[in-house]
């Protein structure tokens, strides 16, 4: 459950020209939410360049503070609170938070596994590495 923020931020979300419904979500929601800024990649270029475009565009918004989080339901509200209630109580340049105990569905677990088992698909899950 996210806890009711105390103060309001610029959300960025890009949808990485999916191939599910979330097009339509996003785009209601900033409708209705002037701090909610959706970028629509033409074509899918896979992870990297959609968190690139992310970064640049929040950016561009001149932040205190950078959250960057997947859509993949790793993080939840309440990490993403206490990561800038780090950040501002050290007065630090960069939180970097890795879950543990993650939830993830049996066979995304399982593929995830299997894949790593590989050295040629193993991948840095981040685009700024």
């Amino acid at each position: 459950m996210l806890s009711p923020p105390t103060r309001v931020f610029d959300v960025v979300v890009v949808d990485d020209h999916s191939t599910n419904d979330m097009q339509a979500r996003p785009d209601e929601y900033a409708a209705a939410h002037g701090h909610v800024h959706i970028i629509h990649a033409e074509q899918n270029r896979g992870h990297r360049p959609a968190g690139l475009r992310a970064y640049r565009v929040g950016l561009d918004l001149d932040p205190d503070y950078i959250v960057f989080v997947d859509g993949d339901g790793q993080f939840v509200g309440d990490d993403v609170a206490q990561a800038l209630k780090l950040a501002e109580a050290v007065d630090c340049d960069v939180v970097h938070g890795v879950r543990t105990g993650r939830t993830d569905l049996w066979y995304r677990e399982t593929l995830t596994k299997t894949l790593a088992a590989w050295p040629r698909w193993q991948q840095v899950r981040t685009c700024l590495r």
